[in-house]
């Protein structure tokens, strides 16, 4: 994906969608530019790759960056700052 998202000139907008069994939870530390400060749940795994891979590729957890309305699998989608 690093080689997929890496090759898309800086122009263009990104948005990558589905359903990656991340959970970023609410810590926002580390993230500030990433996560968008809401978010529930534990962090897992999965969201911290996730969270790790929008840092490198300078991407956003667009779900958390409002309260929005709370469902039980969110789908992540991460998009070009």
């Amino acid at each position: 994906m690093l080689s997929v998202t890496g090759s898309i000139p800086a122009s263009e907008f990104i948005v990558v969608g589905g359903d990656l069994n991340g959970h970023v939870g609410t810590n926002v530390v580390g993230y500030d530019g990433v996560h968008g400060g809401y978010g529930f749940r534990e962090r897992n795994a999965y969201g911290q790759r996730l969270l790790e891979f929008c840092d490198a590729m300078e991407l956003v957890v667009a779900n958390t960056s409002s309260r929005g309305r709370r469902i039980n699998w969110p789908p992540m989608y991460m998009l070009a700052q």
